[in-house]
This record gives C-alpha cells, sequence and structure tokens, in this order.
C-alpha cells in the first residue's frame, strides 16, 4: 500500500507539472521546451544528478518509516499545514 500511495502522489505532481507551463513559465526554464519528451533531452546531466539525489534523500529518509515503523501508509510525519489531525 505504501508504494500505491507514493506513486499516485508522484502522478500528481506530474499531472501539475504537464499543466504548469500552460499557465506560467519560470524564468530559469525559458529555453527548455514546454514538449515533455523534448524537454528530457534539454536538460543537462546536471540537473538529472540533482533529480536523482533528491529522489534519493527521499527514499532514504522514508525506509525506516516505512520497514520500521507502525505508521499507516502515506504517512511519513510530515504535514505542515495541519490537515490530517482532528480539531
Amino acid at each position: 500500500r505504501e508504494a500505491e500511495v507514493k506513486h499516485g502522489r508522484v502522478c500528481m505532481l506530474a499531472a501539475l507539472g504537464m499543466m504548469f507551463p500552460e499557465f506560467g513559465r519560470l524564468p530559469q526554464f525559458s529555453g527548455v521546451s514546454t514538449n515533455p519528451l523534448q524537454a528530457f533531452y534539454d536538460i543537462g546531466p546536471v540537473a538529472w544528478l540533482q533529480i536523482f539525489t533528491f529522489i534519493g534523500i527521499l527514499e532514504s529518509v522514508s525506509y525506516d518509516k516505512i520497514y520500521y515503523g507502525d505508521a499507516a501508509p502515506g504517512d511519513l510525519g510530515f504535514d505542515p499545514l495541519r490537515l490530517s489531525s482532528d480539531p
């Protein structure tokens, strides 16, 4: 169940990332194509290194909670807006 929740969250962010260039562009990414297949080749190896490093950090932080904790699936202890707490 943990993998399903995590993949669902990644898909929601990907869908948002597909729609965002239609409404606005960040100035530092003005040279990158809005076509996702072309953008894959436009960014350099340093950008891919940053992406995979960030993913690795997120996975290593959540590893203990997933495999050794007793928390509910998807509960990583990160809720800055307090949306899951009862009033």
